[in-house]
């Protein structure tokens, strides 16, 4: 049992003896043990070693405190460092240090201030105040249930996958179009080269394509047919295929260098067609036909079918600036037996020049009957052609001619103001 300290049998004007002086000696120095309590304040310039337990209202140590036992403390705790082989409670005191050690527990429902602790295990109910951590790494923070981040910069996470809200990967192709790829890491196609399109099949990844295969992927290749609802031009239409259409408008010129195939109507002022011409459709030319060569047909031989001229239609021709031939346009009548109660009128629009010829033809030998009234020099009686055509040079504006079937022959029945000279008959 520790010893007390006791001032017993020292008076004033006494003797002292030798163990009434040595009981401090042996209790500061550890010699014997005693009981040592303080009731102000202790201050420690050098290092305190505690070996057993040391319970203060108040110490205030300037160097360092070394105990293997427990400190506890119900005053005030001021030291600069720390180390604790035992538990260090603190209940209502004040604790502030600037280094703490220890391998025991720290527990304080007072108020502590440290410089710096290091344990190896940090057990918090909860973090007042802010945290500042910068510069260090935490190796594994464990499982966090809930994380407010509403400032600075998250760096070091790669590949974060799709399912936590990522990508899946760290990089992409600058340019490139992403790819989804379900749970699995997001993917860039090459950037797209100029004239490329990207095209599905529905079923695998899309993919890019050009020219040819690009064509024909959307409908639209070489030797495909393309069916418009309706085209309106303000422009020439040029063709080297079909065009079919089911309300083709054009308001200016229209070449087409192959076969035109009408299911509809065609509204046009000038239509050019360099080959055949079909269809269950009509064809509106606002009445005028016109050559593909200096606008003139060059030796054409264009049929007269219900596509091209309208039954009951004004069909008007220009030709001018012609390349010469012995035909530079021919209207090739259709049969007889499938034209009963057909008829149309031709007015020439514009004179020809030297170099045209114009005329008509019936597709029935000797089946060509009519008459035509030349203004220079009397008339012409057709009787059982086959053909009628007008000679270079003498195709003049305002020429009419007004032709119609009854099933047996085609009549033919003109006006113009050339000579008779100039029609030869076939």
């Amino acid at each position: 049992m520790a010893k007390t300290l006791s001032k017993t049998g020292i008076a004033t004007g006494g003797s002292i003896t030798v163990s009434q002086i040595t009981q401090s000696i042996d209790a500061l120095t550890g010699v014997d043990a005693y009981n040592i309590t303080i009731s102000g304040s202790a201050v420690v310039t050098g290092p305190v070693n505690i070996s057993g337990a040391l319970t203060a209202n108040e110490t205030n140590i300037i160097g360092s405190i070394t105990a293997s036992g427990d400190i506890s403390a119900s005053g005030d705790i001021f030291a600069n460092n720390l180390t604790l082989i035992g538990d260090f409670t603190s209940t209502s005191a004040t604790a502030q240090f600037t280094n703490i050690t220890a391998s025991g527990n720290i527990s304080s429902s007072a108020t502590g201030s440290f410089g710096r602790v290091s344990t190896s295990t940090l057990d918090l109910d909860s973090i007042q105040g802010n945290w500042t951590n910068a510069g260090n790494t935490v190796a594994d923070l464990g499982a966090i249930t809930t994380v407010d981040i509403n400032g600075g910069t998250i760096n070091g996470i790669t590949d974060l996958a799709v399912a936590d809200g990522g990508t899946g990967a760290s990089t992409f192709t600058d340019g490139g179009v992403l790819l989804g790829s379900g749970t699995g890491a997001i993917t860039a196609m090459a950037v797209l080269t100029d004239g490329q399109m990207i095209v599905g099949d529905g079923s695998t990844d899309p993919v890019a394509e050009s020219g040819a295969t690009l064509r024909t992927s959307i409908g639209v290749g070489t030797t495909d047919s393309v069916l418009f609802a309706s085209i309106t031009s303000s422009g020439a239409i040029s063709s080297s295929g079909i065009i079919t259409g089911e309300g083709l408008v054009i308001s200016d010129d229209a070449t087409i260098a192959d076969n035109l195939t009408v299911s509809d109507t065609i509204t046009t002022t000038d239509l050019i067609v360099e080959n055949n011409v079909s269809g269950s459709g009509t064809i509106e030319l606002a009445k005028k036909l016109k050559g593909s060569n200096n606008r003139d047909l060059g030796d054409t031989t264009t049929n007269l079918t219900t596509t091209i001229a309208p039954n009951g239609c004004l069909l008007s021709i220009e030709l001018d600036n012609g390349t010469g031939g012995s035909k530079d346009l021919t209207h090739s009548l259709l049969p007889v037996a499938t034209s009963l109660g057909r008829h149309f009128t031709i007015v020439c629009q514009k004179a020809a020049n030297s170099t045209c010829e114009y005329a008509i033809t019936t597709q029935d030998s000797s089946v060509l009957q009519g008459l035509i009234i030349n203004e220079a020099d009397g008339r012409t009686a057709i009787s059982n052609r086959t053909t009628m055509t007008i000679g270079v040079s003498d195709t003049d504006r305002g020429d009419r001619f007004d032709l119609f079937c009854d099933g047996v022959y085609w009549y033919i029945y003109g006006f113009r103001l050339g000579a008779e000279g100039d029609i030869t008959l076939g």
